[in-house]
């Protein structure tokens, strides 16, 4: 699709982040259409599904439920030019927006953040979904000063949770955000969620242009765009109230080592509290009588299980295999 630029989008570009580079007066003019609306988001619409990306059917969801409509946007990596054409819709539509750095939602919209990053040459943050655990052990990665201002990137909304997971550790690092940009939007109460946190949306389409479109294009029947409608309207997703900090009903298992005499089974809880897991031994035997031997010899007997809030099965994984092939090595 060829987009014909109808105004220029100039934003001041701040220093913060960019090192030692002045800041200046810079232009987003490219070859596309400032405002995508109407027929160019029509023609998107149809590329999008032309690609696969946009299914209809009966799928089911992580959740258990049954969707008339399925969106797999991580398709479009494989689509250089579609690739394209999406980081200038977003570009365009977050054109009000003041912004001195992007960072895509993990994992979808990283390469919307980058083909957005290296065509208006903006700078970009990667966001970690879980820290690292050596080195800095940073949870955000790129350069950047206390104060920039963020925008969040994300290929679709249905809640915007993961946009919330992503803005927590950006406004943590010193960053300020209060945009967020997305292709589509589902129509399924994000825009309401992320409001009451302080964040506007800023959408490319919606999933009711999305059906109008590619009825229009004949894509989809009226039927099927009616089974998407009905179930959006009946799958409003509202974010859970935030509670009172308190002490977890559950003991960590930091906190059973407290309980444990057994200086084996103390440990063991430590190791589990380190790695976030119930799996902290690994017991290469061949039979559980030499198992239950194994235990005896580091003194975890059924008296010194009772002694902490701790079993015996989930502090050691069993591995059966066969006795012959162990005797022969």
């Amino acid at each position: 699709m060829a987009y014909v630029s109808v105004f220029p989008v100039s934003r001041k570009r701040s220093a913060i982040g960019l090192g030692n580079r002045r800041a200046s007066e810079w232009s987003c003019t490219s070859r596309r259409a400032a405002v995508v609306m109407g027929m160019e988001v029509d023609e998107l619409a149809v590329q999008l599904f032309d690609v696969g990306a946009i299914k209809f059917g009966e799928f089911t969801l992580k959740s258990g439920i049954v969707s008339p409509i399925y969106v797999d946007l991580r398709v479009t990596v494989s689509y250089p030019k579609l690739l394209e054409t999406i980081a200038d819709a977003l570009t365009d539509v977050s054109a009000n927006a003041k912004y001195d750095l992007l960072c895509g939602v993990p994992y979808t919209a990283l390469p919307f953040a980058t083909a957005m990053s290296i065509k208006n040459n903006t700078p970009m943050l990667m966001r970690r979904k879980e820290a690292k655990k050596y080195g800095t052990k940073k949870i955000i990665e790129g350069s950047y000063e206390e104060g920039a201002k963020c925008l969040v990137v994300e290929d679709l909304v249905t809640s915007g949770l993961s946009v919330l997971e992503t803005v927590d550790p950006l406004v943590d690092a010193g960053l300020a955000v209060s945009d967020v940009v997305v292709l589509l939007d589902r129509q399924q109460g994000a825009r309401g969620n992320l409001k009451e946190n302080a964040l506007e949306l800023h959408s490319v389409m919606t999933i009711a242009q999305l059906l109008d479109s590619l009825k229009s294009q004949s894509r989809i029947t009226e039927k099927q765009a009616s089974d998407v409608r009905e179930f959006i309207a009946s799958t409003q997703v509202k974010m859970p109230e935030q509670k009172d900090a308190k002490e977890p009903s559950r003991k960590t298992y930091g906190k059973r080592t407290d309980d444990v005499a057994n200086p084996v089974g103390k440990r063991l809880l430590q190791i589990m509290g380190e790695k976030e897991s119930n799996l902290c031994v690994a017991a290469d035997v061949s039979t559980k009588s030499a198992l239950l031997a194994l235990a005896e010899e580091v003194n975890i007997s059924p008296e010194s299980q009772r002694q902490g809030p701790h079993s015996f099965n989930s502090c050691f994984r069993f591995y059966e295999h066969r006795w012959a092939r162990r005797s022969a090595s």
